[in-house]
């Protein structure tokens, strides 16, 4: 797809076939085009994860890759831009690439290359530098209009350019010259952004022929998963967030993620929470790699391995982790305790995955109620006792009588949080069928709490 200057905006001039079928057509505005097909260009590069991890969109209509040491694995640079260019291919894009020692770089010879006679390899050294100079100023990713003005001077070439001097250079068109021409040659930074942050740990697997079966897929994760536990227990670390990658001979991907409750390497276990999320991949006419992301890494406790050497979770947390995947973590938590004494006041909702430590505990020389009541309800009280404790009361209905009672333990208010100083005496009643309950009085008022197992 080309893009050029045209009434009413830039447009599109030519499209390739793939952009065709997502209803691009030549003619088009590039707002508009970009309103069909918002995400083309982002899908583009996440199927280009194949070759790298490091993917950045350039700005403009391309893609940047960092291939620093990966370019081995498809036999050196050629074998990549061969691979790149033969699939883009297949996929009906028509594209230019080329390697540089420099994003600026790249993205001049990928685009001018051509024109300036040379071969889509750019080669390092003085050699680099004088095929840079013979380009046109417009390989700067300088405005139209900056070209513009410096082309009426008889600026027309990078090298020309190179040639002034630099302060009345800035003086007159401003830093952005010098800025683009330091970033071409690398004597000024140019940071990537990647379309999506690189994972701690990445194992990637291609195909010689691209798979599509349920069986093969399921292989080839269990493969990953394994070599990915085999580098998070060097480390002594687990996954807490995966992520799965498919690319397909189609120039796209997909991809599908799984968390679990706390640091994992199990590769069964883990492949059984992928399971469920399979269905909902559609390898198209073959998924030629998949590349396995541990997105969240934590610190793992040694565990006491099987006899087949492999360690596991308990079935608590295996269930718990597969309730997750499916009903999502927003669903589930875990109560978490608080430092207040009103008892009320004295849990939270966690999420499943919070850390727990010897912290989380209750602090309290008297017994617990097991159940607690989201508000003390008041009760009606039939009989005192000398005490001027109950001896029955009546609750939701029900009428109940006490047989036995211990207390009381009193609690007051949180005076620092700016309370009143209420005082409460807290009873633990037994009823005469054995039922247990947490009463307390405050006021003159008794209320209901809890009860306890």
């Amino acid at each position: 797809m080309t893009t050029a200057a045209g009434q009413g905006g830039v447009r599109l001039q030519a499209v390739d076939t793939l952009a065709a079928r997502q209803g691009l057509r030549p003619g088009m505005t590039l707002a508009d085009a970009q309103a069909v097909v918002p995400a083309l260009q982002a899908s583009l590069a996440d199927w280009a994860t194949r070759f790298t991890p490091l993917v950045a969109l350039d700005g403009t209509d391309g893609l940047l890759l960092d291939i620093t040491g990966c370019a081995h694995l498809f036999g050196g640079e050629p074998g990549l831009l061969g691979d790149l260019d033969r699939c883009l291919a297949k996929a009906g894009i028509s594209a230019l690439s080329a390697t540089a020692s420099t994003p600026a770089a790249a993205w001049a010879w990928a685009r001018f290359h051509t024109t300036a006679g040379g071969g889509p390899i750019l080669p390092d050294g003085q050699a680099a530098r004088d095929a840079l100079w013979r380009l046109p100023l417009s390989a700067l990713r300088l405005s139209d209009r900056l070209v513009d003005d410096l082309s009426r001077v008889g600026i027309r070439r990078v090298e020309e350019l190179a040639r002034l001097p630099r302060a009345p250079l800035a003086a007159r068109y401003g830093l952005e010259p010098l800025r683009r021409l330091d970033q071409l040659t690398g004597d000024a930074p140019e940071p990537m952004t990647p379309v999506r942050p690189q994972a701690p740990y990445i194992v990637r697997m291609p195909f010689a022929e691209p798979i599509s079966r349920r069986e093969d897929i399921d292989a080839a994760a269990l493969h990953l998963l394994r070599e990915m536990g085999g580098r998070l227990a060097q480390d002594g670390k687990g996954a807490r967030q995966l992520d799965l990658g498919f690319i397909r001979t189609d120039a796209t991907s997909q991809r599908v993620a799984v968390g679990t409750g706390r640091p994992m390497r199990d590769a069964r276990h883990l492949l059984s929470l992928f399971g469920e999320k399979f269905s909902q991949v559609d390898p198209g006419f073959g998924v030629e790699a998949m590349v396995l992301e541990a997105v969240s890494v934590d610190a793992m406790a040694p565990e006491q391995a099987g006899l087949e050497g492999a360690a596991g979770g308990t079935e608590l947390e295996a269930l718990v982790d597969r309730v997750v995947n499916r009903v999502g973590p927003a669903r589930m938590g875990q109560p978490r305790p608080v430092d207040t004494h009103v008892p009320e006041r004295a849990v939270r909702r966690g999420t499943v995955d919070d850390p727990v430590s010897s912290a989380d505990e209750w602090a309290s020389d008297a017994p617990c109620p097991v159940l607690l009541l989201p508000r003390p309800e008041p009760v009606d009280v039939s009989s005192v006792l000398p005490s001027g404790t109950p001896a029955a009361f009546r609750w939701r209905g029900d009428r109940y009588l006490v047989a036995r009672l211990e207390g009381p333990e009193r609690l007051r208010g949180e005076w620092w949080h700016g309370e009143a100083p209420a005082q409460r005496d807290y009873w633990r009643m037994q009823m005469v069928d054995g039922r247990q309950f947490w009463l307390f009085q405050a006021a003159e008022t008794w209320f209901m709490h809890g009860w306890f197992a």
